[in-house]
């Protein structure tokens, strides 16, 4: 991968190749911003890939509306197939203030799919000028610190409802692959409680949020540890265990089930029954059923 980056910038003037210790993600993008001298910022993960279009209408929105940082829609591979990621916000348009303080805020607190820099274009000025950085040695939640941090600053933003990017979650999730990832969790769980409510975001409303993403995230934990092999069974159990999950499923577990699909309904059961057998059939049943589909075809 050097050399190519390397081959690359010899070919291409607007092309800058860094080469540093491995001392994380969080220190290879501070770096990256150090050295940045474009009007916009960009991020991407080297598992994944840009579509070739992605950071033209990103670029072209923000110029249009004058927002600060534009996203967009993604595509994300999961067992079953690949699914189109997109955001309930209203698109092509300058969201100001209060649309991100009320919208935003509430679906980065509910959901996952905003967390990540990669599908994002961020105005230079904004992060120079607030002397924005990753926490170096951070690990986990890098994105999304960043992230709410950003759109904390933002007078706008702007949502283009096209598909600019594909994510492999199974081979990237940071947060899934650590040795200790229910504890991170977490912590995660707890920063955004404190976080948000010092945004001016109601505490109810943190906690409630917050606890859905908590729980989508325990859900995700299961397809993990379904392939770690003999492991599986105690990280499944540590994560049906942990007191905050299981806090957050008797309280906004009947909430989760209505806006999530049978299978995961089927997972939060057997973890409201504290069942690991009850987890491991219904995946196993998951994994049978794609496996026949995928013969028919």
């Amino acid at each position: 991968s050097s050399e190519i980056c390397d081959e690359y910038a010899l070919r291409y003037k607007n092309i800058t190749v860094i080469h540093q210790a491995n001392c994380g993600v969080s220190s290879a993008r501070n770096a990256g911003l150090k050295a940045a001298e474009c009007k916009y910022i960009g991020f991407a993960d080297s598992d994944d890939m840009v579509f070739p279009e992605m950071y033209e209408f990103l670029s072209k929105a923000a110029e249009q509306t004058g927002a600060d940082l534009s996203f967009c829609a993604f595509e994300q591979i999961l067992p079953d197939g690949k699914f189109e990621v997109n955001y309930p916000f209203l698109q092509n348009t300058a969201l100001g203030r209060g649309y991100i303080e009320k919208e935003i805020y509430e679906f980065l607190l509910s959901e996952q799919s905003l967390n990540s820099c990669w599908n994002k274009l961020y105005k230079r000025e904004l992060i120079e000028k607030a002397e924005l950085k990753f926490i170096p040695g951070q690990k986990i939640g890098e994105d999304r610190r960043f992230n709410v941090d950003c759109f904390s600053l933002c007078q706008s933003v702007c949502y283009v409802p096209k598909i600019g990017y594909l994510y492999r979650p199974l081979s990237s999730g940071a947060i899934l692959s650590q040795k200790e990832p229910v504890r991170r969790m977490a912590a995660a769980y707890k920063e955004d409680l404190n976080l948000f409510s010092s945004l001016g975001v109601e505490r109810a409303e943190v906690e409630r949020f917050a606890g859905f993403n908590l729980l989508n995230q325990a859900l995700s934990a299961f397809d993990i540890a379904f392939n770690r092999g003999e492991s599986k069974k105690a990280e499944m159990k540590t994560v049906i265990l942990n007191e905050d999950i299981q806090y957050c499923l008797k309280k906004y577990g009947r909430d989760l089930k209505n806006r999530t699909s049978r299978y995961n309904r089927w997972l939060l059961k057997m973890m409201e029954v504290k069942s690991v057998t009850g987890v491991l059939i219904i995946m196993t049943a998951m994994k049978i059923k794609i496996a026949l589909r995928g013969k028919r075809v």
